[in-house]
């Protein structure tokens, strides 16, 4: 190709390969990651409208050829996609696809009389047709934003900020933190194996993505993934990447995680990383499928399994201080674990109780991580209680009721920040509260806008917190009250991830993968980073990579009673009004969301997966809670009818 017919396909490493091609034959050894670059490409151009109806010839050759072994054609027909897409992309340039809404004009107003599609498929019998008009317009009447349950926050050392990608091409990135230039990308290796099950193209579905805060240690960067369940029951590894250049190394087995959890949890030192895990084997007959109970110990140099221990259900990130684990479960108890005696003669087996330094029984679960300052560790309960335990004996210093609780909320604490002597907490009932860090007296409640899930960054005298609805506020403690210092929305998306800050630098991780960087003294906007592989045209913002273990967002909504209901990946069950997109209300659970919600006589009906095992009736004109049951894992939507409720698991 001459250099001077080159169009950018505005993302660097596939235009590079496209540069090469001809350079550098396609051989057994280059194919695979070729092909997942074409793919790669092919979406990025679908994603801007191109027309791409000529490329099945394309993919058949490629089809053919990879069934019939034939190397030779299947090399050929790599390079005719290549040009193919070249075509595809210059067409691009010379002339954007025309795309338009299509409208009709209604006959009358009672054409646009509401139509309720309460069930998937719209009724018991799933036909998924209706005699309503349907929309007249095509044009866009209102969005919200839904977004991943991206607990993972980025990590920062000596002026640079590591952070995790669950993509398919990209696993972690390493970006300056002053520009947020990105300095190194650690890639996924591609071998004919790992592209998908007819190795024709990259598949998400066999793929594991990369998904926890990243441990960074003296020379390596660790990374807990996710599973996908397309191959090997949703077996997972702890990544190990060379610092310095962000090159993938070692990967240790590390049990099932089904990436409907949403996040991997990892905690860790010098030695060893601790993770909660279960077992999810979702393709065994029957099923397998326990959430994560258990708290694994790893060698982080051998990948050696140290010890294995069952606490019970678990939705916290572990915390590790000295030679400390400590972890909350869903059953209200709150465990101090010694991460020593795991070897030799002082071998702890299975369950040892020797294992448990201390434990205790709180109010409530304790589904929120705790913090430890000097010689206290300080966490919540789902109950409302806010609980400061000796660090060392587990005896109570103080506990106190520290705000009403929320029963739509699976956590109702933020992890508390400890400064100044203080305790700053954020709630899902809509509060950053302040506590003496000595007696638990409430020094003072600030009212936000929304829940508060991320734990506080302090700073002085100043706090500042994230409101899930994506808005940063930067309080003054002022002793008795708090008074705003500044306040800015940051992007379109929630804020699950802890706050991390450094250097005057303050970093907001949303739940649409963007990673925000923040003047920490004003709140003026720094950087962001998209973190997926992407191509930025005309100042819209193109992915260029798919996510990692499988199809995440699959809840259909419904419709019914003027609301719309949808489950979200994100673990939450969302009513909106139907004529503006105002969101009414949330309800929490423990795993996506994948089914559709099913709406009869006022009540919403949906299960999840990926983490509990209940599922739930609501009040659908509150979100409130009414029942629940034990039913395991479920994938489909439920069907209503004649007073009861029908399930498929």
């Amino acid at each position: 190709m001459a250099q001077t017919d080159f169009v950018t396909s505005g993302d660097a490493e596939i235009d590079a390969l496209r540069l090469n091609l001809h350079r550098q034959a396609t051989d057994a050894a280059n194919f695979p990651y070729r092909l997942a670059l074409l793919t790669s490409w092919l979406h990025l151009l679908q994603r801007q409208g191109a027309d791409l109806s000529g490329y099945a010839p394309h993919f058949d050759a490629l089809k053919r050829s990879a069934q019939q072994a034939d190397d030779a054609a299947l090399f050929t027909a790599l390079a005719d996609g290549f040009a193919y897409l070249d075509r595809v992309q210059r067409a691009l340039r010379n002339a954007a696809p025309d795309i338009h809404p299509l409208t009709s004009a209604p006959e009358s107003a009672a054409d646009y009389a509401l139509a309720d599609w309460p069930l998937y498929g719209g009724n018991m019998q799933h036909t998924a047709g209706t005699d309503a008009p349907g929309p007249t317009r095509g044009e866009i009447a209102w969005r919200q934003p839904i977004g991943l349950a991206w607990y993972a926050r980025p990590t920062v050392e000596d002026g640079r900020v590591y952070a995790a990608v669950p993509g398919i091409r990209c696993m972690l990135r390493c970006l300056d933190l002053a520009s947020g230039e990105v300095l190194w990308s650690t890639r996924r290796v591609w071998t004919r194996s790992s592209l998908g099950v007819v190795n024709l193209s990259p598949s998400s579905y066999v793929v594991a993505g990369a998904a926890s805060t990243p441990l960074v240690l003296a020379d390596r960067v660790i990374v807990n993934e996710l599973g996908a369940q397309g191959r090997a029951f949703g077996a997972r590894h702890l990544l190990v990447i060379d610092k310095a250049t962000g090159e993938l190394g070692q990967r240790f087995t590390a049990g099932q995680a089904d990436y409907r959890a949403g996040y991997a949890p990892l905690a860790g030192n010098a030695a060893v990383a601790v993770y909660p895990t279960g077992t999810q084997r979702i393709k065994d007959r029957p099923p397998q499928v326990i959430a994560a109970n258990r708290i694994v110990c790893q060698d982080i140099h051998t990948g050696e399994i140290l010890w294995d221990f069952h606490v019970g259900t678990i939705f916290c990130e572990p915390l590790v201080d000295a030679n400390h684990a400590f972890v909350g479960t869903a059953d209200g108890q709150f465990f101090c674990l010694n991460l020593s005696g795991a070897s030799g003669a002082d071998h702890f087996g299975f369950s040892d109780e020797r294992r448990v330094a201390w434990h205790f029984r709180a109010r409530g679960p304790v589904n929120a991580s705790a913090e430890v300052s000097e010689n206290r560790v300080v966490f919540g309960d789902n109950a409302g209680w806010l609980y400061c335990l000796d660090r060392v004996t587990g005896a109570v210093l103080w506990e106190t009721q520290g705000t009403e609780t929320e029963d739509r909320s699976l956590r109702l604490y933020s992890r508390p920040a400890v400064a100044n002597d203080r305790v700053y907490v954020g709630t899902a009932a809509g509060q950053l509260r302040c506590f003496d860090v000595n007696t638990g007296r409430l020094h003072w409640s600030f009212a936000a806008a929304d829940w508060v899930r991320a734990r506080p960054y302090v700073d002085g005298q100043r706090i500042i917190f994230a409101q899930m609805d994506g808005q940063v506020c930067c309080l003054e403690d002022r002793g008795d009250h708090a008074a705003v210092a500044w306040q800015v929305r940051v992007g379109t998306h929630p804020i699950y991830a802890d706050l991390v800050c450094a250097e005057g630098r303050l970093l907001v991780s949303a739940a649409n993968l963007t990673l925000w960087c923040l003047d920490a003294n004003s709140g003026a906007v720094n950087w962001s980073q998209y973190l997926l592989d992407h191509a930025r045209i005309e100042d819209r913002v193109y992915a260029a990579d798919e996510l990692a273990c499988g199809g995440w967002y699959q809840s259909k909504p419904t419709a019914a009673d003027g609301k719309v209901f949808v489950g979200t990946p994100a673990h939450f069950v969302c009513a909106y009004q139907h004529e503006t997109g105002a969101e009414l209300w949330r309800f929490e659970v423990g795993g996506a969301v994948s089914g559709a919600p099913a709406y009869a006589d006022g009540k919403i009906f949906v299960g999840q997966q990926g983490g509990e095992e209940y599922f739930y009736c609501l009040d659908a004109h509150t979100g409130r809670p009414l029942w629940r049951q034990n039913l395991g894992w479920v994938w489909a939507s439920a069907n209503v009818a004649a007073g009861r409720v029908f399930v498929a698991g």
